[in-house]
């Protein structure tokens, strides 16, 4: 019996892949229905900061990927790259 990898990458890989880290944020954020100002204070960083980081300006720091994934229940393999990593199905 062969093994299956543990995770697999879904369809929105090749979606998401040409986006930039600040780009993906913005799409979570605006999925979410939160403007800059609103998750910046849900995330007690400054929105002036959050909007740096989302327009390339500032390069995202690890201690806001951290919240971030942890907020949006994403990994750093979607913040960082576009590849949302999903559970082979069991057999």
């Amino acid at each position: 019996m062969s093994k299956q990898p543990l995770n697999q990458p879904t369809e929105e890989l090749n979606q998401h892949s040409n986006e930039s880290p600040g780009q993906r944020i913005r799409k979570l954020r605006e999925e979410a229905g939160l403007k800059q100002k609103e998750l910046a204070e849900l995330l007690h960083f400054t929105s002036s900061y959050l909007g740096q980081v989302e327009r390339g300006a500032k390069p995202l720091s690890k201690n806001l990927a951290d919240v971030l994934c942890d907020y949006f229940h994403v990994d750093y393999n979607y913040l960082y790259h576009g590849i949302r990593l999903t559970p082979s199905p069991e057999l």
